[in-house]
C-alpha cells in the first residue's frame, strides 16, 4: 500500500496493473470454461434424446404385452427406471459482473 495524494493509502500502480492482468486472464479462461460447459450440454441433449427414444421403445413394447405376460412385473420395474432418468444441463453463473465488480471497484481509495 502507498500514501495517495490525499494521504490515503490504496494500491500502487504496479498492483493495479497486476489486477488488471488477473482479470483479462479470468475473462478468457472464463470463456473456455463456458464453450466446455456447452460441449457437455450438446453432449447431455444427445444423452436426453437416446433415453427418450429407449423410453419409447421400452413403453411400447411392454403395452403390447402387459396383459398376458408372465415376466411384466419386473420389465415394468426396468421401465420404470428408464422413465426416472433425468439429464439436467449443467449452468453456471455469469461471473463477468464479478470480474466487473474486481476491475472497477478495487483501484485507490
Amino acid at each position: 500500500m502507498q500514501k495517495t495524494k490525499k494521504g490515503e493509502t490504496g494500491l500502487t500502480d504496479l498492483q493495479i496493473k497486476r489486477k488488471e492482468e488477473l482479470v483479462k486472464e479470468l475473462r478468457i479462461r472464463f470463456e473456455y470454461v463456458l464453450a466446455a460447459i456447452n460441449c457437455y450440454n450438446a453432449t447431455l441433449n444427445e444423452a436426453n434424446e437416446f433415453v427418450g427414444e429407449m423410453r419409447e421403445i421400452f413403453e411400447n413394447y411392454y403395452g403390447d404385452r402387459e396383459d398376458n405376460w408372465e415376466h411384466a412385473d419386473s420389465y415394468y420395474e426396468f421401465l420404470k427406471e428408464w422413465q426416472d432418468i433425468e439429464l439436467n444441463n449443467f449452468e453456471i453463473e455469469d461471473y463477468s459482473t464479478a470480474l466487473e465488480e474486481l476491475n472497477n471497484k478495487v483501484t485507490r481509495y
